[in-house]
C-alpha cells in the first residue's frame, strides 16, 4: 500500500499463515476435511489475497468510518446493533451508535480534493 503522501507498508504471509488463519476464523474450513466444498478450500487464493489487504488495511490504512464498518463487518451477520461471526463461534460484537444501517449518510457540499501537482500531496 502506497499513499500520496509517500507512506509505505506491505504485508506478507506465507501459504502456511494464511491456511493457519483460516483454520482460526473460518468454523467451515475446519470442518471441511477433504479441503473440497469451503469458500476458503474452493477459492483459496481470492481469499487469501482479501485476507491480507484487509489486515493491511485495517492495521495501516486511513479509513472514513463507512470502511471501518465495512471491514468489522465483513463475514457477520449484521443488525441494527450488533455484528454476530457465526462463522466464529458465534461471537457478538456492539456497533458503534454513529453507525446507522437504515438511514444513509449524506454529504452536505461535495468534496473538492486539491493536489500539489509537483509533490502530490492532498492539500484539502
Amino acid at each position: 500500500m502506497k499513499l500520496v503522501n509517500g507512506f509505505e507498508k506491505s504485508l506478507y504471509m506465507t501459504r502456511t499463515e494464511m491456511e493457519e488463519h483460516a483454520m482460526k476464523f473460518s468454523q467451515t474450513y475446519q470442518s471441511d476435511k477433504q479441503k473440497k466444498w469451503s469458500t476458503w478450500a474452493k477459492f483459496f487464493d481470492k481469499m487469501a489475497c482479501k485476507t491480507v489487504l484487509k489486515l493491511l488495511l485495517s492495521r495501516w490504512g486511513i479509513l472514513n468510518s463507512d470502511l471501518a464498518t465495512a471491514i468489522q463487518a465483513d463475514q457477520s451477520e449484521v443488525t441494527k446493533t450488533t455484528f454476530t461471526y457465526i462463522d466464529n463461534d458465534g461471537k457478538t460484537v456492539e456497533r458503534d451508535s454513529i453507525f446507522e444501517l437504515d438511514e444513509p449518510q449524506t454529504v452536505d457540499a461535495p468534496f473538492e480534493e486539491i493536489i500539489d501537482a509537483e509533490t502530490g500531496e492532498v492539500l484539502k
